[in-house]
């Protein structure tokens, strides 16, 4: 159970981060700066931040350019996340 909860809170990090800029994140996974992860955790936390990172670009587009103009780099933006997530969803329940 402790390493669920350590997994689990890589996710919820990789998730806040993938807001901002995920590049030194993405680069400490690589680079094995944090404790020794599966590599099935360490793809599925990059794969999370930068689903997140997509959404909140999503975001970005339809504020700034607004209406149709945003619609579709948002559209697209949300389908990656969603395809991220969803594989990162699916690293996440294989074994070790």
């Amino acid at each position: 159970m402790h390493q669920e909860q350590r997994h689990r809170r890589h996710a919820e990090r990789a998730a806040i981060v993938g807001a901002t800029d995920i590049d030194p994140f993405v680069l400490n996974i690589a680079a094995g700066g944090t404790a020794p992860l599966p590599a099935r955790v360490a793809v599925a936390a990059i794969l999370i931040a930068a689903s997140a990172n997509n959404l909140a670009k999503a975001g970005y587009a339809a504020g700034f350019a607004g209406g149709r103009a945003a619609l579709a780099p948002a559209a697209a933006l949300g389908l990656l996340a969603l395809a991220g997530g969803a594989v990162a969803w699916w690293m996440a329940l294989g074994s070790d």
